[in-house]
């Protein structure tokens, strides 16, 4: 049997922003990294990991097109995590009656510094969804269909990584 998990940070998040989030940019950031995701610090050096393979700074990404924002989409990140915290285990439930899939998945959601509305990806040795509400808000993508849809798109990845594994089919690696 399948092993299927939410890690909601959200409401740390949530906790974290309200005693920092009139606070300098630099120190938020700072807070971002050293205190909101220091309980997931594999999840962090996940995102600076990406930036870093695309030659960005992922502190200036933060300042330029995250941070100053996150007040006017709080009310968006709510709706979307609300919406996410549904459609995860439905749209998994699903996956298993219509494609007959039974692998495990990590259903993460959090607030990052841009890396994705959803990351399919590996997490904790295991394969795993990231869901960034800082994304899903730019995007505008909070409501139930969009969430449903884009719960959708990343579980397609990571069924597509599970099939090709006993091929050996490396995943991103040409169609199949």
């Amino acid at each position: 049997m399948a092993e299927v998990e939410i890690l909601d940070i959200f409401p740390d998040f949530l906790r974290w922003w309200a005693g920092i989030h009139g606070k300098p940019i630099n120190d938020q950031i700072e807070g971002w990294a050293n205190e909101y995701l220091s309980c997931l610090p594999e999840l962090l050096e996940k995102q600076i990991s990406d930036y870093a393979e695309q030659n960005l700074d992922w502190r200036k990404v933060a300042i330029e097109r995250i941070f100053p924002f996150l007040d006017i989409r709080l009310i968006t990140m709510q709706e979307a995590q609300k919406n996410l915290m549904e459609a995860c285990p439905s749209m998994y439930s699903k996956a298993q009656q219509v494609l007959n899939f039974d692998g495990d998945i990590l259903f993460v959601i959090h607030v990052g510094i841009g890396c994705g509305a959803g990351w399919a990806t590996t997490f904790r040795n295991k394969p795993a969804i990231l869901f960034g509400l800082e994304n899903i808000a730019e995007c505008g993508w909070s409501d139930a269909g969009a969430i449903h849809g884009l719960v959708a798109h990343e579980l397609g990845h990571i069924i597509h990584y599970h099939w090709r594994a006993p091929k050996k089919k490396v995943p991103g690696k040409g169609a199949w």
